[in-house]
């Protein structure tokens, strides 16, 4: 009953995390966008070129201290979340090298590659929903129910939803540490597929798997609630916590490749997950050997390369559900 109960509480939860994600890119179609995009804190990552940004002055490392005449008063703030309206003007206060300046920008439409780049996560996005939900559904084990949660959380730090005010702060600050809470669940589905890792096989080993990202929150919070200008140390604890987790998972996603046979890889579905790898990123370093080699030149449909990473949780997905039938097979032949 508890894991029916599971299952239909992941399940809805999956769902609406989907719609919000659908919702929020509604809103973004009829604002707009204001061609720019805020990493950790307020300090401007990424303008878009040929965006309203580029055209208004506003610059990579340019640090947001103020939006339409009100004070930044915490550096998680996300001020380009906020919907401004197409045709509207954005009044943006910057500190650029020591030196305050006002910048305008008029928010503009969508343009067609911003709008294809999210159109392409959204997808991806959806793919690890999915292909988590239904390894769970058709396999009912521990390992799909932990591919399904990390989906959930895949879908939870990667998905934009509506602006909803006050409340996008808390929101930015949550997707910054699921973005490590994903890399902690995906260790965590490596240590137990296709077979429990011996230390998976002790209690107390088994739940040390989320051990360092109880730190990172609780130094996160710190940083966020008593001590709101420490951005950069919490960027540098976020950073070695999440390559942490990438290590572990990197060493765990290794060690059935050597241990374990070419039949088992095949009978436990691992391979499955192997050929998701291989076709998800071979064509990204084949590309890159090209011009390294070649220097850079257009490929056309490149664009549309991101779209393979639906291959990753599709082939998690696929070896779940095919470990899960060996095992029911091994078993109802063992009972004759």
């Amino acid at each position: 009953m508890e894991g029916r109960r599971l299952r239909t509480v992941l399940t809805a939860s999956g769902v609406s995390v989907g719609l919000w994600g659908i919702v929020g890119g509604g809103q973004m179609m009829s604002t707009g966008h204001g061609g720019y995009r805020t990493g950790l804190g307020v300090g401007v990552v990424q303008v878009d070129e040929g965006g309203p940004a580029e055209a208004s002055g506003l610059a990579v490392g340019d640090q947001i201290v103020a939006v339409d005449g009100i004070a930044v008063a915490r550096p998680w703030s996300k001020p380009n979340l906020a919907p401004v309206g197409i045709g509207n003007t954005q009044t943006l206060r910057v500190d650029r090298a020591g030196t305050e300046e006002t910048v305008e920008v008029r928010w503009e439409r969508i343009l067609p590659n911003r709008w294809r780049s999210f159109m392409i996560d959204f997808v991806v996005t959806v793919a690890w929903l999915g292909f988590g939900l239904w390894a769970m559904l058709a396999s009912g084990g521990a390992s799909g129910t932990t591919l399904a949660v990390l989906g959930l959380t895949y879908g939870l730090a990667n998905l934009r939803g509506p602006s909803l005010g006050a409340l996008d702060d808390g929101i930015s600050f949550l997707q910054q540490n699921l973005s490590v809470l994903l890399t902690a669940v995906l260790c965590h589905f490596l240590v137990v597929f296709p077979r429990p890792k011996r230390m998976a096989r002790r209690r107390i080993p088994g739940w040390l798997v989320y051990a360092p990202f109880l730190p990172l929150l609780l130094f996160g919070l710190a940083e966020w609630v008593v001590f709101p200008a420490g951005v950069s140390e919490y960027r540098t604890v976020l950073s070695l916590t999440d390559l942490f987790y990438m290590a572990m998972s990197l060493v765990a996603l290794i060690h059935p490749w050597i241990t374990l046979s070419g039949d088992e890889r095949r009978r436990t579905g691992f391979s499955w997950i192997l050929w998701g790898l291989a076709c998800a990123t071979g064509p990204f370093l084949a590309l890159a050997l090209l011009r390294t080699a070649f220097g850079a030149f257009p490929l056309p449909g490149e664009a549309y390369l991101p779209l393979l990473g639906a291959l990753i949780p599709g082939s998690m997905a696929l070896a779940v559900v095919t470990n899960s039938r060996s095992r029911e097979t091994s078993e109802s032949h063992q009972d004759v």
